[in-house]
């Protein structure tokens, strides 16, 4: 069950590919490979997600389709997705503020 204990593993869910009813089944089958299961999955006042009773840390997070789950045995753990700007974009947007 606990086989990870020096790694740390994430999980990225596209929710375009899958079925609706699908995703909960997913993080089901994820979180079986921890022997965890989604009863025992709580939140903190802040947002962040644990397992009650569990030595396992998880991070999570969500920006439109796209959901990354983070889990480590060893530290506390952190993930985030962020939008990025494509290059071009930025440059153009140089070009106001900065001599060439």
């Amino acid at each position: 069950m606990n086989n990870f204990k020096d790694e740390i593993h994430i999980w990225i869910i596209d929710k375009q590919k899958i079925e609706t009813n699908k995703e909960k089944d997913i993080l089901n089958t994820i979180f079986k490979q921890y022997g965890l299961s989604s009863g025992n999955l709580n939140n903190y006042k802040t947002g962040k997600p644990y397992f009650k009773g569990q030595n396992i840390k998880i991070s999570k997070s969500k920006r439109g389709n796209i959901i990354v789950y983070a889990f480590s045995y060893k530290d506390e753990i952190g993930v985030d997705i962020e939008k990025t700007n494509k290059l071009s974009d930025i440059e153009n947007f140089s070009k106001y503020f900065f001599l060439a």
